[in-house]
């Protein structure tokens, strides 16, 4: 399955539309896309069989986009500041 994905110039997924015809979708457009703003791009992205079944909302929040080889790949975990303790649950 082909994916646009709109990004940043460090990869962080903004928005992600299945590529496919928009009649199979049951759209009444002949066409249909994403654009880019300043400072955005976008990637079309072939998802491997591992993640056709992962919700477009799951991917969005975990990966990130490689551009140079047109793929997305998982976010590492966030930083903590030097000297913040983790929060107990």
């Amino acid at each position: 399955m082909k994916l646009s994905v709109l990004h940043d110039q460090d990869g962080k997924v903004l928005a992600l539309s299945r590529s496919g015809p928009p009649a199979a979708t049951g759209s009444g457009y002949a066409k249909v896309g994403i654009l880019p703003r300043q400072g955005q791009m976008v990637t079309e992205v072939e998802l491997g069989k591992d993640l056709e079944a992962v919700p477009l909302l799951e991917l969005h929040k975990k990966y990130r986009v490689d551009a140079a080889k047109a793929r997305l790949v998982p976010q590492a975990p966030p930083k903590r500041k030097r000297g913040t303790r983790a929060r107990a649950r």
